[in-house]
């Protein structure tokens, strides 16, 4: 077999639509896939982040692997055993979804957590990229389309600013680079979209464009953690969020980069664009 590019979380926001992407762009891949019936259906094959052994048979089928972790309190674990994976089974290339401000020495959980994994790349000898994409606008259907259809959003967030990226653009940044990566090894690419909005911004535009009236409601840190535990979150994706919150509120994840044009050619999807094309979630 012809070495390939393996996409680990090909079923999630960025790897379902990466995948596509390398599709239209001829790239030959594989799909890790963590259900052992699925193994072996198409080009999927197994992998089990708990399991090294499984992890280095996987990568053994590919010269690039594109690392994604679930959010998930083992997720530093997950990346020690795919990093020794790589080693043990000669992967050339690891290119990894991180985060926007991924830092170990960061001050907050979310880019402490990620940063940590970012440094196990970076350590691990293999030539690597590290893709920090900043929020996604798919969390407008993935998370809140239950909130924007009964015409309010409660987020505890004040008037903090995000660099909203499309998934689309994401998955076009990454394909671009497992493509050809030699340009962009050794670096930390921060992928955002064009335009700086608070949520109230972001609601306005939703509102506007679905033509539905519906609201931002900044409400106390207090208040969005009992509506998690309520919704039976678990403690660490709780954890998580409530520090990313925070990013926001205090204005550190403000500001944007111009990575999608300079890697994909085309300009980063305008949120009212990405609202118009996902109109019917909402209605």
């Amino acid at each position: 077999m012809s070495k390939k590019v393996l996409v680990t979380g090909a079923t999630g926001n960025i790897g379902s639509q990466l995948v596509q992407e390398l599709r239209k762009a001829s790239v030959p891949f594989l799909e890790a896939t963590t259900e052992k019936d699925q193994q072996g259906v198409g080009e999927k094959v197994f992998i089990d982040f708990l399991d090294k052994d499984s992890l280095v048979q996987a990568f053994k089928q590919a010269n690039t692997v594109f690392l994604l972790f679930p959010m998930v309190e083992q997720m530093i674990e997950y990346a020690k055993n795919a990093v020794e994976a790589a080693k043990a089974a000669g992967v050339q290339t690891l290119v990894r979804s991180s985060g926007a401000g991924a830092d170990s020495n960061a001050g907050f959980m979310m880019p402490k957590v990620q940063g940590t994994i970012d440094d196990l790349i970076t350590q691990s000898g293999i030539p690597y990229v590290i893709t920090q994409p900043s929020g996604f606008m798919q969390n407008f259907v993935n998370f809140m389309a239950d909130s924007i259809k009964t015409g309010a959003v409660y987020m505890p967030v004040g008037d903090g600013k995000l660099g909203w990226v499309d998934v689309r653009d994401i998955a076009r940044v990454n394909a671009a680079i497992l493509k050809n990566p030699q340009p962009y090894l050794g670096q930390k690419i921060t992928i955002t979209g064009g335009e700086n909005l608070s949520f109230a911004e972001a609601i306005k535009i939703l509102s506007d464009t679905i033509g539905k009236p519906v609201q931002f409601v900044d409400v106390p840190e207090e208040a969005a953690r009992d509506a998690m535990q309520k919704m039976g979150m678990p403690a660490f994706i709780i954890d998580m969020t409530e520090s990313l919150n925070r990013i926001i509120k205090a204005g550190y994840a403000a500001g944007v980069a111009d990575s999608v044009l300079k890697i994909t050619g085309q300009s980063p999807i305008a949120f009212r664009q990405f609202v118009a094309d996902y109109k019917q979630a909402w209605l």
